[in-house]
């Protein structure tokens, strides 16, 4: 499988992991992290005008890391997950419909290649983070927010990290 960034409409899109994970409402960012990235708002808001359709068409994650043909779907999400686990399981989808169809690859194609991590705030999910840390002392990582049923499905590993556990992820996978 070729490269991403080899493909024009992924090109056209690199930001900072950082700048992924901005949060307008909040201005702020969840992550320091300035490595590039490809924001998928905006590819997919390229590939839906490309065929004619609003952007509201479809719901997309943050961002795609690349590594050598490895996939890494990033969405943050700084509020509150109570109201948020339908939506973020709809940009999932839809996503990985329109990753799939721009690199003409199925999600079987894909699965095996591809990882997704939810980014979420910490102290504004605290009662998520007592059974987290039982979990950690147990030598187990949960995965929270009723997405462990898409591993295996639509990815081959599913990750549920706080914003430290995050930068700590990079750190760890850049090195």
């Amino acid at each position: 499988m070729s490269r991403l960034i080899d493909i024009d409409i992924f090109r056209n899109n690199i930001i900072s992991l950082k700048h992924s994970s901005y949060d307008n409402k909040n201005n702020c960012h969840m992550t320091s992290d300035n490595m590039e990235v490809i924001d998928f708002d905006k590819v997919k808001r390229e590939y839906l005008n490309n065929i004619g359709l609003s952007e509201e068409c479809a719901k997309s994650v943050d961002a795609i890391i690349d590594f050598n043909g490895n996939f890494i779907l990033i969405e943050f999400k700084n509020g509150k997950m109570k109201n948020e686990k339908k939506p973020v399981k709809e940009k999932i989808k839809d996503s990985l419909l329109i990753f799939g169809d721009i690199i003409g690859k199925t999600i079987s194609s894909i699965r095996n290649d591809t990882k997704f991590i939810l980014v979420y705030n910490e102290s504004k999910n605290s009662k998520i983070e007592i059974s987290k840390r039982v979990s950690y002392l147990a030598g187990e990582e949960i995965i929270r927010f009723d997405l462990e049923k898409y591993k295996g499905l639509y990815f081959q590993e599913i990750h549920t990290y706080t914003e430290k556990e995050f930068e700590n992820y990079i750190k760890k996978i850049c090195n």
